[in-house]
Order: structure tokens, then sequence, then C-alpha cells
């Protein structure tokens, strides 16, 4: 079957209960807010994992998506080349992480 809708998220790093957070019924579609509690030591394959569970993808369709993860302000997109944790791929303590879900070609194409 095709895969599930493009979820919107934003995820910051640190301790506490996750909630959803959006003004208008529109915008709470699109975008929604967890926290996660994250260690510097954690693998990047395991945040993904994560990432996926937080927005109920099965592991059954993860692969029709690319996810990229963008930090900092103004926003930009970190660099997952080469990067094993979320250390090195630059989230620090507290900080948040927007999760930006592509659907890949092949999940479009059929």
């Amino acid at each position: 079957g095709p895969p599930p809708p493009i979820p919107g998220a934003k995820v910051k790093k640190g301790g506490g209960r996750g909630g959803v957070g959006g003004k208008n019924a529109a915008l709470a579609q699109q975008q929604k807010r967890y926290n996660m509690r994250l260690s510097g030591t954690t693998p990047l394959d395991q945040f993904r994992k994560d990432v996926f569970a937080l927005f109920n993808i099965p592991s059954s369709s993860t692969h029709h998506y690319q996810v990229s993860f963008l930090g900092g302000f103004p926003p930009k997109e970190l660099d997952q080349g080469g990067k094993r944790t979320v250390h090195e791929l630059g989230v620090r303590a507290n900080e948040s992480v927007i999760v930006k879900f592509t659907l890949n070609e092949s999940a479009t194409a059929g």
C-alpha cells in the first residue's frame, strides 16, 4: 500500500514529557513538538528509529522516507555524512531539532 502521509516534527533534546503544539488545527496537523531524552552518544541510527516510532511510521515503511535534521537559528540542515552520534551531528543539550520527512522517489512512483 501507499506510505503514510509525511509528518511534520520538531524534537527537543532533553528530558520531559512529549506534547503536541499548534495554535490552529491546520498547523497542528503539520507540526508536532516532542521532548526526547537523548545522550550525545546516542547513535544516529537509533535516533532515526526513535523519530520514526514517535510518528507511528512502521519499520516496514521507513524506506519510503528521507529524514533530515535541522538545527540552530535560523535552522539549517545538519550534515549527516560520516556522523555516527547525536553529538557528532552537532546537537547539544536542550537544543531543538527540526525533523523533515521527504518521500523518496520510489514511494511516489507506484
